[in-house]
């Protein structure tokens, strides 16, 4: 592809600015430098000015979408069993996404989880990164965009219960 994608929509906001927006599976960056061509004939919104062959810098928007994180995890879990917990996107990006984790009310599990680096926590069977039973575990997701822009973050509640779940089999 090329740097505004697969079908970018461009046109004239007024005589003198034009709108740019990129299309499916852009790479262009804020920083990224762009010329326009020559070839391209682009001229101003009323057709009068000769041909640009303008350079320009590409900026970040003056009011940026702040990403929406989603947590996809159980509300509780026994001391047997293994946690999983992913955090996504509400409108999923092509672009590269940093993830941040911490718990917010249990510094043994915080470790961990600010040592993630993805978008997926994994707890094995017995779960020792949750270290006391019976208590509810606050969790905490941000995502930052390749633009820098960081999203709320996003609470997940969640109990370690101090017994094994009850195991229902039907013969």
């Amino acid at each position: 592809g090329t740097l505004l994608g697969a079908d970018p929509l461009c046109a004239w906001d007024s005589a003198r600015l034009l709108y740019i927006e990129p299309g499916n599976s852009p790479s262009v960056v804020p920083g990224d430098t762009l010329t326009l061509s020559s070839g391209a004939n682009l001229r101003d919104g009323d057709g009068v000015s000769p041909a640009s062959t303008a350079t320009f810098t590409v900026q970040v928007p003056s009011a940026p979408v702040k990403p929406q994180v989603l947590i996809d995890a159980p509300p509780s879990f026994d001391l047997c069993s293994s946690f999983e917990a992913k955090a996504a996107l509400v409108v999923p990006s092509s672009r590269p996404v940093t993830w941040s984790w911490r718990a917010l009310n249990d510094a043994p599990l915080n470790g961990p989880l600010v040592a993630l680096g993805g978008a997926t926590f994994f707890s094995a069977s017995g779960t020792q990164e949750f270290t006391t039973l019976d208590k509810e575990y606050q969790i905490g997701v941000t995502a930052t965009d390749f633009m820098g822009t960081r999203s709320q973050e996003t609470l997940l509640y969640t109990v370690k219960k101090g017994r094994p779940s009850p195991a229902v089999q039907f013969i």
